[in-house]
């Protein structure tokens, strides 16, 4: 059989390299700027103005940033200090602790034929099922292509990193320094 009759093939000597630079093509055509409107200037709450959808029950601290194309749902208590990064999904009954970052991008790099690192740019997001609490100082990582998935009924301790396209399962407790 001839399984590859309907698909396009790339040849490449170092496939992670070339992923790592045609990812760099793909962030080149994402629109990369972000507008804030400052909906509290007590708090200094600021959001993009690009579909953001936050449901009932939400309380925050000072200096949140929320991107734009953010989802957050019901009974939501974000800390100060937080960054959201556009595109992440955040379910209902959630705790995020201060100074946790989510979604910002992963440790992707890959050496060329000089020795030179070249980022790998992720394009993915991160996707919060329900009843999880976020300790502070958390980081996030949002996914290459996919998704960081972090399920339902999750606990993190404070100062845990979650790496790009991790999938933490349901109901998993996971302590301070991971």
């Amino acid at each position: 059989r001839n399984f590859f009759k309907d698909c396009n093939i790339l040849l490449s000597e170092n496939p992670k390299l070339d992923f790592a630079k045609l990812s760099s093509i793909f962030k080149q055509n994402q629109n990369s700027t972000i507008s804030f409107k400052n909906i509290d200037p007590i708090s200094h709450y600021f959001f993009s103005d690009e579909n953001v959808s936050i449901g009932k029950n939400f309380t925050y601290g000072a200096n949140l940033v929320i991107e734009k194309d953010v989802v957050i749902g019901n009974n939501v208590c974000i800390g100060h200090n937080v960054t959201i990064h556009k595109g992440v999904k955040i379910g209902s009954n959630i705790f995020i602790g201060s100074g946790t970052i989510i979604g910002s991008e992963g440790f992707g790099n890959v050496l060329d034929h000089n020795n030179n690192w070249v980022h790998m740019h992720h394009s993915g997001s991160v996707d919060i099922k329900d009843n999880v609490s976020i300790g502070a100082n958390c980081t996030i990582d949002r996914g290459t292509f996919g998704n960081t998935i972090i399920s339902k009924g999750v606990i993190l301790d404070n100062q845990v990193h979650i790496a790009h396209n991790v999938s933490i399962g349901v109901n998993t407790a996971i302590a301070a320094k991971v």
